[in-house]
């Protein structure tokens, strides 16, 4: 069924929290027959739900979020566009055998988010905006993905770690991502500025570092202009050791030129980015969600928009209002770290902006994963991490996290001792071998404890195959079923001798009679 023209449509008057669902619910009750998502299509063209999150934080400038995660909107927000609230097409006493035309506006919007990369914090100088040359090795994603992307348009973000003056970290991040878009354009006016920029420390170290990476210096960074550095000058400009040489605008125009086309085989014009094509966050995403020292939130991002889906910035150069204003609703983030409600919204895509997580997938008797259930991780009576697991049943770790931890997860059940459904311990290393299938098997709940029979011979036979014993006959749908969360298929299989991958004999002997993988930590049997 379709609707009224465009412009009759209503306009929409915000109230504090709502939704699509609660509008439409609201316009049916009113005698207005209504779905979110025809709510969608009729305003932008598309009912996915991850690409209507990216319109009601553009077009409608919603920045809360419910407990889902997902926008809700307030009357406080600053929309780019109206809501429209259509209402069904109905002509009543309609001649049925005459002609009549119905123009149907149809309207599809393509997905915004394309792609991302990330540039670490080892590509910058400390406090610095210059660009290092291991700037190189770190560019080839962002190459592969130009190539596969080629009609995009460009933005960069550059962030800091959490030490020190928030408006001195926004500023920070924005000189290194205006240097990162410079060099990629090949602007070195732009880099010229930052060199006499009073809170950047560029200086002689900088012409040094450049001149060694172009082959003609091999001495000490030690920012003096003596000997050495000016006749690594000439031999760059091509002049006679001892030469007058000067580090002035018009050499280092040249010299910085030399570097930026020698580092990156990208050919990018201004126009293949958004305007402004750089913005910094400062202190405010953090991947590493800590208020000390750390590399990992260092970095510049670079994502890739469609052409027709420019995002709408809300943010403003060397002002952190417009941050602090994007802070509702702290605790329902994505990214734990990630303060801004509206970059928090498309990191969540980003696989560069994904904090270093341990992921462990928590299954049930059965062997299969447990989605949406909290769990807790403990050690030596300390917990490491709280949460629910996702809807892939996956729990996540700090990457810190020792070799092995406690985890609890699942609700209780009535009789049950504890708040949680299970216990155990878990192995978060897995080497190769013997002791990486021992430790698999430990976490999959075949515990290998020598008074409780031979889990491997179990395994086995609970999966329909010979219960020989040995490792090797099952180590690949352990280690499938260990990293994908997927429970094998049941196999009838007599098993014709199967080499040993890791090329040993198994000899029976007092303690391990079966040739079992060895004993385990006793732990309870989830």
């Amino acid at each position: 069924m379709g609707f009224e023209k465009w412009e009759d449509a209503a306009s929409y008057m915000p109230r504090e929290g709502d939704t699509l669902r609660e509008i439409a619910k609201r316009e049916t009750d009113a005698g207005n027959p209504l779905t979110w998502q025809e709510l969608a299509l009729f305003n932008w063209g598309t009912d996915d739900e991850d690409e209507v999150e990216t319109y009601m934080r553009d077009e409608l400038g919603a920045r809360a979020r419910g407990a889902d995660k997902r926008f809700v909107l307030s009357a406080d927000d600053q929309p780019r566009t109206v809501l429209k609230i259509p209402r069904r097409f109905e002509r009543r006493g309609l001649v049925v055998d005459a002609k009549y035309v119905i123009r149907v506006r149809r309207k599809r919007n393509p997905p915004q988010f394309l792609a991302c990369c990330s540039l670490p914090a080892i590509t910058f100088g400390f406090a610095s905006s210059f660009i290092r040359s291991s700037v190189v090795g770190h560019l080839r994603e962002l190459e592969q993905l130009i190539r596969q992307h080629q009609d995009v348009r460009l933005m960069i973000f550059g962030h800091t770690d959490a030490v020190g003056d928030q408006l001195y970290n926004k500023k920070l991040s924005e000189r290194r991502a205006w240097s990162t878009w410079a060099f990629i354009v090949n602007d070195t006016d732009v880099w010229e500025t930052l060199y006499n920029h009073g809170s950047e420390n560029w200086g002689i170290p900088v012409v040094q570092e450049i001149l060694a990476d172009l082959g003609h210096y091999s001495g000490a960074v030690d920012n003096q202009l003596g000997k050495a550095t000016r006749d690594a000058m000439c031999r760059f400009l091509g002049l006679r050791p001892g030469s007058s040489v000067a580090n002035d605008a018009v050499f280092r125009k040249k010299l910085f030129g030399a570097y930026m086309s020698g580092k990156h085989d990208i050919k990018l014009e201004r126009n293949a980015f958004l305007d402004p094509g750089y913005m910094g966050c400062g202190e405010f995403n953090l991947i590493e969600d800590s208020d000390s020292a750390a590399e990992a939130n260092r970095r510049v991002t670079f994502y890739l928009f469609h052409p027709d889906r420019a995002p709408n910035l809300p943010c403003k150069f060397g002002d952190i209002g417009p941050c602090k204003r994007q802070m509702i609703t702290r605790s329902h983030r994505h990214i734990d770290g990630f303060s801004c409600s509206f970059y928090d919204s498309w990191a969540e895509k980003c696989p560069a902006e994904a904090p270093p997580w341990l992921e462990v997938y928590l299954l049930d008797y059965n062997g299969y994963p447990m989605p949406n259930v909290p769990y807790e991780a403990r050690s030596a009576g300390a917990v490491l991490q709280s949460g629910t697991t996702n809807e892939n049943g996956v729990a996540r770790l700090p990457l810190s996290s020792p070799p092995v931890v406690t985890i609890d997860w699942g609700t209780s059940l009535p009789g049950d001792a504890g708040a949680f459904r299970f216990s155990a311990e878990h192995h978060l290393e897995i080497p190769g071998g013997r002791e990486g299938c021992r430790r698999m098997l430990a976490n999959l709940g075949y515990l290998d404890d020598p008074g409780a029979g031979n889990y491997v011979r179990d395994f086995q036979q609970e999966w329909g195959q010979k219960a020989t014993g040995e490792q090797s006959h099952i180590l690949d749908l352990i280690t499938k079923w260990h990293s994908t969360g997927v429970p094998p298929d049941l196999v009838l299989d007599d098993l014709a001798e199967v080499p040993d991958p890791w090329g040993e004999e198994i000899e029976p002997d007092e303690e391990n009679p079966d040739g079992e993988c060895g004993a385990a930590e006793e732990v309870d049997e989830p």
